[in-house]
């Protein structure tokens, strides 16, 4: 696990011309696994309340050159919205995320940022040189929140 730190303004944001509420802080789980993780991931999600008020970012070492199943299966194992990460989607509580293959992943200011995986001597490795991809996230979450 990599940090339960929260996030989200309190106060109204303007859009346009009108305020809006902001929704409050909450907590962003960030969970690395190596390939093997799918029977981890699966055991936390089905002993999950799906109104825990936190958001799950899920970091698996996939293979970057096969499409995962990895969003579907986990799907299956709990009531909450499970889904492939998008380039600047915003993080949302009592949801689960999942980082698509080949891909490294930031998290600025609650929005989930994808980054391409670096390739090194025929080795795919993420933006600061590791080859999993759970530690660029576990890096920023650290460094930001």
């Amino acid at each position: 696990m990599f940090s339960t730190e929260p996030y989200g303004p309190t106060k109204e944001a303007r859009i346009g011309n009108e305020s809006a509420p902001v929704r409050d802080s909450f907590p962003i789980v960030g969970i690395g696994a190596s390939a093997g993780g799918l029977e981890a991931f699966t055991r936390l999600l089905n002993n999950l309340q799906v109104d825990t008020g936190m958001a799950f970012v899920l970091v698996q070492h996939l293979d970057p050159v096969h499409e995962s199943a990895l969003t579907k299966l986990l799907a299956k194992a709990t009531s909450m919205p499970v889904r492939e990460v998008t380039n600047k989607a915003r993080v949302e509580p009592n949801q689960v995320y999942v980082i698509p293959p080949n891909k490294s992943l930031l998290i600025t200011e609650g929005v989930l940022k994808l980054l391409p995986r670096q390739k090194s001597d025929g080795q795919h490795r993420c933006r600061r040189g590791s080859r999993i991809s759970a530690r660029p996230i576990r890096l920023h979450i650290a460094r930001h929140h």
